[in-house]
């Protein structure tokens, strides 16, 4: 009789430990999943976020507008010049945030946007990830709404680089434009490039300006 209880009692901790060791496994690879897709951080995230906040309760109030106008007019001077700090570009950054409220802040960090997320709002909202452009440009197209586009040719996507016809990979294969542009957004937010950021600041410039009434 002791030997029996005995056997199932060691049956017993192996099935336990078999269980604890399946969960930790399981727990591990849900990890490993969740951080295989990276956020989006820094400018780009406050400038999708804002985008998102629209027609929420946590939306830039159009006296917000008029305060983060200016700022963004001037991150977007400093971020394309090759004089300017980086620091003064942290700086400002800062200030911005300082601009916006606490729960907006809180509201497009829990939003949690991916480079994936980034490529689906512009194409949402009209914003090209072709060439840079200025700054100016934005304050000249004041009158821009979401869907309404960034210019002929926006929605073309630039040249992968690396020689040959844009949009084919080594060896000709075809990508569609989604997966390009997919593909630059990525490459963007983990310093491969930055050609979408200034497009993105010009297009909120435009909403900011809009929203302020200016």
């Amino acid at each position: 009789m002791k030997k029996l209880t005995l056997i199932l009692l060691t049956l017993l901790a192996l099935t336990l430990t078999a269980c604890g060791a399946s969960d930790s496994t399981e727990a591990a690879a849900t990890t490993q999943t969740d951080s295989a897709t990276p956020t989006l951080t820094g400018p780009t995230l406050l400038v999708l976020g804002t985008f998102k906040l629209d027609g929420t309760e946590q939306a830039v109030t159009p006296e917000q507008a008029a305060e983060l106008l200016p700022l963004w007019q001037v991150y977007q001077e400093l971020s394309t010049s090759d004089t300017a700090a980086q620091a003064e570009i942290d700086e400002l950054e800062k200030q911005i945030r300082k601009t916006m409220t606490d729960e907006q802040i809180k509201a497009i960090n829990e939003m949690n946007l991916t480079p994936q997320d980034s490529f689906a709002i512009m194409q949402e909202m009209g914003i090209g990830m072709g060439q840079r452009s200025s700054s100016s440009s934005a304050q000249n197209n004041s009158n821009f709404t979401p869907g309404q586009g960034m210019g002929p040719g926006s929605g073309a996507p630039p040249d992968m680089g690396g020689g040959g016809v844009p949009g084919q990979m080594p060896g000709g294969q075809s990508l569609s434009q989604e997966e390009i542009a997919t593909a630059q957004a990525a490459r963007a937010e983990q310093g491969g490039g930055n050609a979408m950021l200034p497009n993105l600041i010009n297009a909120l410039i435009q909403y900011l300006q809009k929203l302020a009434g200016s």
